[in-house]
């Protein structure tokens, strides 16, 4: 694998246990390298909730699913418990609706909370949550509530 790979997918196929076993996902590669952002575009449906459960390890160890294939995440197997575990102190992962997804109210709040977390666990925090939102150009959305926020 190379230095800057972050994300590689080969031969990933999911199916959700409630629906008889049907594959609901199948993606044959994705290799996402170096820094940037990535855009995930579909169709309501097409899986796209879905794979980004299995790249941080929701699935198959919060949302039950039977799963094949290879995947790593930033040097983890999100589909072993050990990639699992270090993945979640690493790796975000915001769901469209905020019912149960934050633990706080304001969006300040909650990225403060996640930055702490981050240092508990011994990880080194190298951008502060106030300087990777004024990098983003989002420092004018620490205020808000995250509910009033669109998906």
């Amino acid at each position: 694998m190379m230095k800057s790979l972050r994300v590689e997918v080969q031969n990933l196929e999911v199916a959700y246990r409630r629906r008889r076993m049907a594959w609901v996902l199948k993606v044959p590669r994705l290799r996402l390298k170096g820094r940037g952002i990535a855009l995930l575009v579909g169709e309501s449906g097409s899986g796209k909730s879905t794979l980004l459960r299995v790249l941080v390890g929701l699935i198959p160890w919060i949302y039950p699913a039977d799963v094949a294939g290879y995947v790593n995440v930033l040097g983890f197997n999100p589909l072993e418990e050990a990639g699992f575990n270090r993945l979640r102190v690493l790796v975000g992962y915001a769901p469209q609706s905020t019912d149960y997804a934050f633990a706080n109210l304001y969006v300040e709040d909650e990225l403060l909370a996640r930055e702490e977390v981050l240092r508990r666990h011994g990880m080194k925090v190298a951008l502060s949550a106030y300087d990777v939102s004024e990098a983003l150009g989002l420092s004018e959305y620490l205020g808000y509530r995250i509910d009033s926020l669109s998906g």
